[in-house]
C-alpha cells in the first residue's frame, strides 16, 4: 500500500510539474488527463484518508513507522529483571458485564516490608469528568513472577480519588517479600521523579505497563517496558501542580495505572534501601499532550503515543498506606 501511495504522488508531482513548466512559458495547452487519473485520485484520497482517521475529535494516525522508531520498549521475560514482578495486570468487571484492562503496582513505604497494597489509576474504576465511581462487580490483580509462579489477587478499592486520577486498592493477606519486593515509596525527600537522577550516574528510569497493543504489548497480556529513560525526556506539564509531568516514552492503552519507577542509590542522602528495592515515582494516567496519537487500524480499541503522562507518587499517603500494609 505504501509503495502504491508513493507512485501515485511521484505521478501527481510530475504531471504537476509538466503542467507548471507549460505555464511558465505563458501558453495555455490543452491537457489531456490520463484515462486513469480520476481514479487514482480517488485511490489516492482513499490512501490518505487510511493513514489518519478522526473519532471524537482526536485525530489517530495508523502508520506507525514513526512511533516505532522511537519505541524502545522490551517484553518482560524470565530474563527480565525481578522488579517487574511487582507490576500486575488489573481486570474490572462492571455490573453490567463489560470488562476493561488497566495495570497497578504492589507498593510498599518501609524497606523489607511485605505488601497486600496496589496503586494504580483512578480512571479504570470511575468517570474523572463526573467523578463517579463505575458500578464494579469485581477487580482482579495478576502477575507472573519471574520464577513463573502466576499470582492473582481479588482486590477492594480503599481509596479513589476522580479528580486526581488516582487509585489505592488493597487485596486480603500479604504477598511474602520473598515472592515479590514491593515497589517503594520513599517518604524522607519529597523530591520531584525527575531529581532522582542525579544522584547516581548509574540511575535506571523505568515505565512499566500492560500496553494493549499488538506491536509488542499481545494484546495487553504481555508486560512491556522503557528502562532507558533520560533525564531530558522529563516533560514539565504545569508549573503550578509538580505532582504531574510528562515523559518520552511510549505507552497504548491498558498501561494507565502503570509504573514510573527508578533503580538509584540514595545513600548520599542517608537513605537506607538494604533490599536494594526500586523506588515508585509515579502512576500511569494518559498518553502525552501535544503529540500524534496511533491506532493500529480504525477498529482498534487501542491509542498509543510517545510520551506518557504521569501522577507523581508524592500523592500517596504513606501512613495510610502504612496502615493498610499493618
Amino acid at each position: 500500500m505504501k509503495l502504491q501511495l508513493l507512485k501515485l504522488i511521484t505521478v501527481l508531482t510530475v504531471f504537476t510539474f509538466s503542467t507548471t513548466a507549460k505555464e511558465c512559458d505563458f501558453s495555455k495547452p490543452e491537457i489531456t488527463l490520463p484515462e486513469n487519473y480520476s481514479s487514482n485520485l480517488e485511490i489516492l484520497e482513499i490512501a490518505t484518508r487510511a493513514l489518519s482517521f478522526s473519532e471524537n475529535g482526536i485525530t489517530y494516525y495508523t502508520d506507525l513507522s514513526e512511533l516505532q522508531k522511537a519505541d524502545r520498549r522490551k517484553k518482560k521475560t524470565k530474563s527480565s529483571p525481578a522488579y517487574l514482578d511487582a507490576v500486575g495486570r488489573i481486570k474490572t468487571v462492571l455490573t453490567n458485564r463489560q470488562v476493561s484492562y488497566c495495570s497497578g503496582t504492589l507498593i510498599s513505604a518501609i524497606p523489607g516490608q511485605s505488601s497486600r497494597v496496589i496503586k494504580s489509576a483512578g480512571h479504570c474504576f470511575g468517570n474523572t469528568e463526573t467523578e463517579s465511581k463505575y458500578d464494579i462487580k469485581s477487580i482482579t490483580w495478576e502477575t507472573t513472577t519471574k520464577s513463573g509462579l502466576k499470582i492473582v489477587k481479588d482486590l477492594n478499592i480503599e481509596e479513589l480519588n476522580l479528580e486526581r486520577d488516582s487509585a489505592v486498592l488493597s487485596f486480603n493477606g500479604k504477598i511474602p517479600f520473598s515472592t515479590i519486593k514491593p515497589a517503594l515509596i520513599e517518604t524522607e525527600l519529597a523530591m520531584h521523579p525527575s531529581e532522582f537522577i542525579r544522584y547516581d550516574n548509574q540511575t535506571t528510569v523505568i515505565s512499566a505497563g500492560y500496553s494493549s497493543d499488538n506491536l509488542k504489548g499481545d494484546n495487553g497480556k504481555t508486560l512491556t517496558y522503557d528502562d532507558q529513560i533520560r533525564a531530558q525526556e522529563f516533560i514539565n506539564l504545569n508549573a503550578y501542580d509538580r505532582r504531574k509531568f510528562g515523559v518520552q516514552t511510549v505507552s497504548f492503552s491498558g498501561a494507565s495505572g502503570g509504573a514510573l519507577l527508578v533503580d538509584v542509590d540514595l545513600s548520599y542522602e542517608d537513605i537506607d534501601n538494604p533490599y536494594k528495592q526500586v523506588y515508585y515515582v509515579g502512576t500511569t494516567i494518559t498518553l502525552g499532550y501535544d503529540t500524534k496519537y496511533y491506532k493500529e487500524s480504525s477498529s482498534s480499541t487501542s491509542a498509543g503515543s510517545a510520551s506518557t503522562n504521569y501522577d507523581s507518587y508524592l500523592g500517596v499517603d504513606d501512613r495510610f498506606l502504612n496502615e493498610l500494609n499493618k
